[in-house]
């Protein structure tokens, strides 16, 4: 994991879905991923811990992920699928948007 934080408080619920297989956009490396959902019983900043990895974190509530009107297509020249924009300057696509798209879409959230 890319990202730290102190892990009290926080909880894996659990693989999203058997690995799937990707390539990184502009090399030949092919990488099994695998996404994991957990929880967090407080709301606390996250940063990078690898920043050749990650460059910035993102806090999503389950409610704005079940808003289907967020939701967008995004086209690349190799890939099309879901797109989320998380503000005004960052768009979310690929295989977390495609983790993110399937957890909004199956979510059931308090009224």
């Amino acid at each position: 994991m890319s990202i730290g934080d102190d892990a009290s408080g926080e909880a894996i619920a659990g693989g999203v879905c058997e690995p799937v297989s990707t390539m990184i956009p502009g090399a030949s490396v092919l990488l099994d991923v695998t996404g994991v959902v957990g929880y967090r019983r407080q709301r606390r900043p996250l940063t990078p811990t690898d920043t050749a990895e990650t460059q910035r974190v993102f806090s999503v509530s389950l409610r704005e992920l079940a808003q289907p009107q967020r939701w967008e297509t995004y086209c690349t020249a190799g890939w099309r699928g879901p797109s989320l924009r998380l503000d005004g300057d960052a768009l979310l696509w690929g295989y977390t948007a495609e983790v993110l798209w399937f957890i909004g879409r199956n979510v059931k959230t308090a009224k």
